[in-house]
């Protein structure tokens, strides 16, 4: 499955570039080096020229570009829609396999 570089905004090709996970959880996705390092250093992708991001904020992204776009966002529906939904959470789990039962009120005599 390919990922969107979370600098440039390009497509990270599955067994190619790297991944940096955060504390909090999130990964970020990096196409180069170079990506990583601009990251790194806290520029703005929207305002450095060579990015994808840039190219979509000014209006100047190609035909071509859309169309990988629309293409690759097609294909990462249509592979959630094939994956088997699984419960998110253990209690889900448990409360599908086997109802709770109330605890009995003991009578006073």
């Amino acid at each position: 499955m390919a990922e969107q570089c979370i600098f440039c905004g390009e497509t990270v090709e599955r067994g190619t570039g790297k991944f940096l996970v955060r504390k909090d959880g999130n990964l970020l996705w990096f196409c180069s080096s170079k990506c990583e390092k601009n990251h790194k250093l806290g520029r703005s992708p929207i305002k450095t020229r060579w990015t994808k991001t840039y190219r979509k904020f000014k209006g100047k992204l190609t035909k071509a570009e859309e169309m990988k776009d629309v293409q690759a966002e097609a294909e990462k529906k249509e592979a959630d829609a094939a994956k088997p939904k699984t419960p998110k959470f253990k209690e889900d789990k448990e409360e599908k396999e086997s109802p709770k039962e109330e605890p009995k009120k003991e009578e006073k005599k």
